[in-house]
């Protein structure tokens, strides 16, 4: 009897102790997921989308330097658009989830709000591209690059350490809660 009673309370220990562990998988494997899903996907389209900005403007300014062919940098630019359309359409919803107060969300709503600096800014600059007017360009680059820069630039780049920041406190509560 006390031999069985022993075997009983062992295999009651080992299945908390499979439950516990089966309990705490699921924990980080949604920690993991959100980690993922929301964080580092919206930095890296955070990211991609400045990089691109910064290269369409390098291009630009290579133009006027008839450093860059008008032929090459419009077709750039035409597929950058595209590209930047499509991250910001992936990357709006998760940054809506992921900036939810402080100075990370005043940084969102303001790159919300200026959005259309981007698209603006970029369509001014393809028809001087199209037109082949490098004064056009010029006007691009001295007037409206200025205010995109302020209303879509600043803001993204701000948040580029805000989402390290968070994806960083995600990985050390969900560490926590695995020990």
């Amino acid at each position: 009897g006390r031999l069985l009673a022993l075997a009983g309370l062992a295999l009651l220990g080992i299945c908390v102790l499979a439950g516990l562990a089966i309990g705490s998988n699921q924990t980080n494997q949604r920690a993991l997921a959100t980690l993922y899903e929301r964080d580092i996907d919206t930095l890296v389209r955070l990211q991609r989308i400045e990089s691109s900005l910064l290269e369409v403007r390098f291009r630009a300014a290579g133009v006027l330097l008839e450093q860059m062919p008008i032929p090459g940098s419009l077709n750039h630019l035409r597929e950058t658009r595209t590209q930047i359309a499509a991250y910001w359409q992936a990357l709006a919803p998760k940054a809506e989830a992921s900036f939810t107060e402080g100075e990370p969300r005043e940084r969102f709503d303001q790159l919300k709000q200026g959005w259309d600096a981007v698209d603006g800014t970029l369509a001014k600059l393809e028809s001087a591209y199209a037109a082949k007017d490098k004064n056009a360009v010029t006007s691009v680059l001295e007037e409206d690059w200025a205010v995109l820069h302020r209303r879509a630039v600043k803001p993204l780049q701000g948040l580029i350490p805000d989402t390290r920041a968070i994806a960083e406190a995600a990985y050390v509560s969900a560490a926590g809660t695995s020990r």
